[in-house]
């Protein structure tokens, strides 16, 4: 296998490349013996997470959450409102009672 030397050496006398090509194949090849040095870490190209896909997940389970407070907290208020409501029938109830 070619060292890179030799490869940027061959890249160098071709003929028939634009430069500009022969700047990107150079950096490319450059780039690629840098990552395969151990202990080479490749610079960070921002956060590897918030991408699209994760952020509509996470807003659809935040979501489900919510709809599930929602409906409990709907069933609580529901359950709460019918026992005062039997609780003022019953009042009533004992009302008439001692006016008969």
């Amino acid at each position: 296998m070619p060292t890179l030397e030799e490869l940027l050496e061959a890249l160098q006398n071709m003929e028939g490349i634009p430069e500009e090509e022969k700047e990107k194949l150079r950096d490319n090849l450059i780039a690629r013996a840098n990552e395969a040095k151990p202990g080479f870490m490749p610079p960070m190209n921002g956060p590897t997470f918030g991408t699209a896909p994760d952020l509509a997940i996470l807003f659809g389970l935040i979501t489900v959450v919510g709809l599930i407070f929602a409906f409990f907290g709907y069933k609580l208020y529901k359950s709460l409102t019918a026992r005062e409501k039997r609780k003022e029938e019953k009042r009533r109830q004992k009302q008439q009672k001692k006016k008969k």
